[in-house]
Formats: structure tokens, C-alpha cells, sequence
């Protein structure tokens, strides 16, 4: 039998691993350079409030490059 504690760190971690938001990969079309603003865990216990800053702080990286040029490539 598989204790209690493995099973519920097997389900914890897949689904983790399954609820992640992806970076977004931004490129300026005049001198291609490339940058990436980070994507977050959408779930982690007891880091609700810290997930919600992460994912504010990707979405303003992105809105700011977008105002200097650059666009979203993926």
C-alpha cells in the first residue's frame, strides 16, 4: 500500500507541474533583439497573494516592452 503522505505529494506536484503559466518571449522587429517576461505557478499553497504580484509583474513587463516596440512572439 502507498502511504497516505507519497499520494498526496504525487497529486500535489502533478498538478503544479500541469497549472503553469507560460513566459511570454517578446522580440523588437527593428533590431531583433529578444526578451522574456516570466511566467508564474498558478498554483502554490499559501502564496496566493504572491502569485497574483508575479503574474501583475509579467503583464506590466510585457504592456511596458510593447510600448517601446516590441511584440509578442509565441
Amino acid at each position: 500500500m502507498i502511504p497516505r503522505w507519497w499520494s498526496i505529494s504525487l497529486v500535489l506536484t502533478l498538478s503544479t507541474g500541469c497549472a503553469l503559466t507560460p513566459d511570454v518571449r517578446l522580440q523588437n522587429p527593428q533590431t531583433g533583439q529578444t526578451v522574456t517576461c516570466e511566467g508564474y505557478s498558478a498554483w502554490a499553497p499559501g502564496q496566493l497573494w504572491g502569485r497574483i504580484a508575479t503574474k501583475e509583474a509579467r503583464d506590466a513587463c510585457v504592456k511596458a516592452r510593447e510600448a517601446e516596440g516590441y511584440v509578442v512572439t509565441k
